[in-house]
């Protein structure tokens, strides 16, 4: 376990420090912002304001996932109970004023449910993928989470998205039940 704990460790510093410049500060906040409740729930009103089917399909279920995420992060930070890397490596930059435990990354979980659900639907996989990644990245970045945090929610939201959709397209799609012969 100290071996993974020191790869994490760093591998954080690399992110926070070797990484960080001025310049990316101000590009990071507005990515880190895209994994963020509210900004998800905007995208998925507007998805139900359109027209198209596959459109308010997505803003139903970008809103379901949302609400399971919260409930199972909020559970899991409270059971995990791990401290902020900001709040116990020495050194650390941190430009947002975050509060609660660290793991895993809500912002990491929403991106990524969001990118499953969104990739499902509208087949943009390296785009919404990569912009989860990015999220995931920023949190880093911004001293908020360990590496392992944004992994663990990347797994999370990636399944949970992708089991949203699965549930959606069987109450569709149920499947038939299959002819008894006799």
């Amino acid at each position: 376990m100290t071996m993974l704990h020191d790869l994490d460790v760093k591998c954080f510093y690399f992110i926070n420090k070797a990484c960080a410049h001025p310049a990316l500060n101000f590009l990071m906040s507005w990515i880190t912002d895209l994994g963020s409740g509210e900004f998800i729930v905007i995208v998925a009103l507007i998805l139900l304001a359109m027209r198209k089917k596959e459109c308010r399909l997505a803003g139903i279920l970008l809103l379901a996932g949302l609400t399971l995420s919260y409930q199972i992060v909020f559970a899991l930070k409270h059971f995990v109970a791990r401290p902020r890397p900001f709040a116990i490596l020495p050194g650390v930059t941190n430009i947002l004023n975050e509060t609660g435990f660290s793991f895993p990354s809500y912002h990491a979980v929403s991106a990524f449910m969001t990118a499953a659900v969104l990739s499902s639907l509208f087949r943009k996989h390296i785009l919404f993928f990569g912009l989860a990644a990015a999220v995931g990245f920023s949190r880093v970045y911004f001293g908020v989470h360990f590496p392992s945090d944004v992994i663990a929610g990347a797994v999370l939201g990636t399944l949970l998205g992708y089991m949203i959709v699965y549930i959606a397209r069987r109450a569709q799609f149920p499947s038939r039940p299959r002819s008894s012969i006799g």
